[in-house]
Order: C-alpha cells, then sequence, then structure tokens
C-alpha cells in the first residue's frame, strides 16, 4: 500500500522547480541552436523547408553534450559541480555565439517566431488537409502531455535506470563531482575510498551527467523530476523528424504523418514514460546523425560533415554499444 501511495502522489514540484529546469535545459538547447547556426554550411540551407525545425531539434542534443562534455570538464580541474560554476560559463558561451549569429545573418527573434507560427498554423495547407494537420498536431501534444505527466508521477521505475545509470548520477550530485565506478571484486582488492559499485560500472557518463543537472537545478535528488531530459528527449527528437522529412521535400502534412508514425511507436514512447535508460538518447544521437550523413552526401560537401561527426560522437560516448 505504501508503494501504492508513493506511486500516484506526483513529485513535490514546485513553481522554483519547474522554471529551474525548464530553464536549466533550455540553457544547453540555446547553446546547442547557436553552436550549429555558426556552421558554415546552415546559413545557407536557413531557408529550406523544415530547415529551421531541424536546428532546433537538432540543437538540443549538440547543446546536451557540450553540457556533459563541460560537466566533465570541472570535475576533472576539481570544481564542484554548481548551478554557477556549469551555468555561468555556458551562459556566456551562448550569449557571445548568439551574437555572431545575429550580427552575421542579420535574423531576428520575431522574424524565426513568426516563421514557427505560420508553420504551425498549416498557413500553406486548404481543406482536408489542414483538418488532419491540426488533428495530428492535437494528437501529439495531448500525448506528450501525457508523457510529461508519466515523468512528473513515476518514481524512478526501470530496472537497469537504478541498477546502472542512476547509481551514479546519485553519487556523483552527492559528492558534486564525478568518481570512478568499479566492479564488486575491484572495490574489494582496492582497499581504498572514493570507490563505488554499480551494475555497470564501465558505462559512460552521459546519461547520468543529465540526471545530475536536473538534480543539481531543484538542488535535491528527486527521483521522478531527474528523468524531464528524457521528455526533451522526445520533442526535439519530433522536431527534427519533421525538419528532416520536409528538408526532403515532404510535403508539410506528409512529413508530420511521418513523425507521428514514429514518435507514436510504442517502444519509443515507453523510453520516454520509463525514463532512465540509455536506449532512447543513443538512439536519437544515431538517427539524427545518419540523416545528417545523408545531407552531407546529396550534394557531397565537407562543410556538412561536422554535423554527422558530432552526433555521431555523441551518440558513442552515450552507451557502450553506441
Amino acid at each position: 500500500k505504501a508503494r501504492a501511495r508513493r506511486w500516484v502522489i506526483p513529485s513535490a514540484l514546485t513553481p522554483m522547480d519547474a522554471f529551474m529546469l525548464v530553464a536549466g535545459f533550455a540553457l544547453p538547447w540555446a547553446l546547442g541552436n547557436a553552436i550549429l547556426a555558426l556552421l558554415p554550411s546552415v546559413p545557407d540551407r536557413r531557408d529550406e523547408p523544415g530547415a529551421l525545425a531541424w536546428l532546433i531539434g537538432c540543437g538540443w542534443f549538440a547543446g546536451a553534450f557540450v553540457l556533459t562534455l563541460w560537466m566533465r570538464a570541472l570535475s576533472r580541474l576539481g570544481i564542484p559541480l554548481g548551478i554557477v560554476a556549469i551555468s555561468a560559463p555556458l551562459v556566456a558561451t551562448t550569449t557571445a555565439l548568439a551574437w555572431l549569429v545575429l550580427r552575421r545573418d542579420h535574423v531576428t527573434l520575431h522574424v524565426s517566431l513568426r516563421a514557427i507560427g505560420r508553420s504551425l498554423a498549416g498557413s500553406d495547407l486548404e481543406g482536408w488537409r489542414r483538418v488532419a494537420w491540426f488533428a495530428l498536431l492535437g494528437w501529439l501534444a495531448l500525448r506528450f502531455a501525457l508523457l510529461l505527466a508519466e515523468v512528473w508521477w513515476r518514481p524512478l521505475f526501470p530496472w537497469d535506470a537504478w541498477t546502472q545509470w542512476a547509481t551514479k548520477a546519485r553519487v556523483w550530485f552527492g559528492l558534486k563531482k564525478i568518481v570512478p565506478f568499479v566492479n564488486a571484486s575491484d572495490w574489494f582488492l582496492a582497499n581504498q575510498p572514493g570507490l563505488y559499485i554499480d551494475a555497470a560500472p564501465n558505462y559512460p557518463a552521459t546519461v547520468p551527467l543529465f540526471q545530475v543537472w536536473a538534480a543539481t537545478l531543484v538542488g535535491r535528488w528527486d527521483d521522478a523530476l531527474i528523468n524531464f531530459p528524457w521528455w526533451i528527449i522526445g520533442v526535439a527528437f519530433g522536431l527534427a523528424l519533421y525538419g528532416s522529412l520536409r528538408r526532403y521535400r515532404f510535403a508539410p502534412l506528409a512529413a508530420l504523418v511521418g513523425t507521428w508514425l514514429v514518435l507514436s511507436l510504442p517502444i519509443l514512447e515507453a523510453h520516454v514514460a520509463l525514463a532512465g535508460y540509455a536506449d532512447l538518447p543513443m538512439a536519437a544521437y544515431y538517427t539524427l546523425g545518419t540523416l545528417a550523413s545523408l545531407s552531407a552526401l546529396q550534394p557531397r560537401n565537407a562543410r556538412d560533415a561536422a554535423l554527422p561527426l558530432l552526433l555521431l560522437a555523441a551518440g558513442g560516448v552515450v552507451e557502450r554499444p553506441g
């Protein structure tokens, strides 16, 4: 009965927690967008259909990867993993990169927001296509609202999540630094402090660092709120998929149908709702890296190689099979 009560009682999410989570994960998203906007080939193709959705979606994955690299660097330098230490340099870097983008391309925020608004409103569609467009958008919005509730209400649940991934995040958050994990036999033989064990001590740090950042933002370890990044991954993945299909000259409705087909896959939604595994981020990095590679080959353009290399390199350090 106690376990059942824990299941139905949502995590104690305060307005400040919500603000910190949204602002904290908007930071690497904005950083990633700024980085991708500075890649040489992006300005040349920004006007093509789907380019903005592709840029925004991939921006999350690029920025999240840079966030984990920065957290690794801080720990290596002996600097405690706190909000100021992590965010202040990233805010400064994001601001500087955004200024460079605006100065070089003369892009204004209201122009981009207006383009997004026109796209969401289905301004190029008429008749039944417009009705189908809004029906699919509403379906996706409702589904992701329910998935967000799943992430918020359910404590850390999947087996591997609390035996080999969140174990590291819990320790690193408590110590404010990355410390090594070893297997049980090495732990017994080492006879020294500062070593920890779990089911997969050699797994990469990327996924646990997502959770460390979430816990750092709310100032405590919360079994549910640490999984907020998995919901963002689902949203960003959908944006990037839609943008990719539009770049391949799919009509808006056809691209949305394709995106809906992927996002409604039960295995994908299960990995959002049952957050904590590394499979979803690894699959997203691999998929988007592959799509970016195909774009670089049509036509062959060495300048387009930066994005697929970044995405595929990140996928390689999300999980060992990567």
